[in-house]
């Protein structure tokens, strides 16, 4: 070979070699791309079950339990404060006013603020207070006081076994009052239909003001209307005597009881009504 065919095949075999190698270069590059996957996008791409994902199932639910019963919670009687007290020297105490006491339910406590027993209440304990509308009086009340409720607006009363002594006119004047109860212990006292009486039956003491009726039924038993015993009570029309009118007219009224004095007198025997009645 000559030297100048030489020469012209040197730029021949340099191009060849050149196109050989990008030849190369470009195989390599597609086989590249078709072993190595493409990235998933975050949509397709498969999310672990974690527990914030996975759905909640019936098995796996807590079961539902029904509440333990238990007994409501006793409650808790506090004593009314602001009463004022007197103390009658043998480690026992009354109520003598109502003093800062506010409530409308008054429930009178064991012991002053002393350690003195309350056994009573006093005359004029609650007179006129118009905020008051019942009293819980305990079992070791001895007495009432003269006037100790009136003008209050009590709706019922009740009397402890152990009271002895109910004071004049302790519940007169009090035109909510609708019953007076008795506790059937008691020595001293009773009650008919809401009627406060003597033990014996023979002193009606106090007809409630407010009691919603317009006749009463009495015993032939009955000898005394106590002071005021009816005062005000204007709905009472009709006295229903179990007696003759002989023994009706023997009955000793007191003073204050215009509302009996003008009731139309029934003269009943047994449950019939004799015709003739007098006012």
């Amino acid at each position: 070979m000559t030297k100048q065919k030489i020469l012209k095949l040197i730029p021949i075999i340099f191009l060849a070699t050149i196109c050989l190698v990008l030849g190369g270069i470009i195989i390599a590059r597609n086989l590249g791309e078709k072993d190595v996957p493409a990235m998933a996008k975050p949509s397709d791409a498969a999310v672990p079950e974690t527990a914030e994902t996975q759905q909640p199932s019936d098995t796996d639910a807590p079961e539902e339990t029904e509440p333990a019963e238990t007994e409501p919670p006793e409650p808790v009687i506090v004593p009314s404060k602001g009463l004022e007290f007197k103390s009658l020297g043998n480690g026992t105490c009354y109520v003598s006013d109502i003093g800062s006491c506010r409530d409308s339910f008054i429930i009178l406590p064991e012991a002053s603020q002393y350690g003195e027993k309350v056994v009573g209440i006093g005359d004029y304990a609650f007179k006129n207070s118009k905020f008051v509308k019942c009293v819980e009086l305990s079992e070791n009340l001895k007495f009432i006081g003269a006037y100790a409720f009136y003008g209050t607006e009590i709706v019922n009363a009740y009397i402890p076994s152990e009271i002895e002594q109910i004071g004049d006119y302790a519940f007169c004047n009090c035109p909510e009052l609708e019953n007076i109860t008795v506790d059937s212990k008691n020595s001293i006292y009773a009650d008919v239909d809401g009627v406060l009486y003597d033990k014996e039956m023979k002193k009606i003491i106090c007809y409630p003001q407010g009691k919603d009726q317009n006749s009463l039924f009495i015993s032939s038993d009955v000898e005394e209307i106590k002071t005021m015993a009816f005062y005000n009570c204007d709905m009472l029309k009709i006295i229903n005597y179990n007696g003759s009118v002989s023994s009706f007219r023997r009955i000793k009224i007191g003073a204050g009881n215009e509302t009996f004095e003008n009731a139309v007198v029934t003269y009943v025997s047994g449950n019939n009504v004799n015709n003739n009645a007098e006012k």
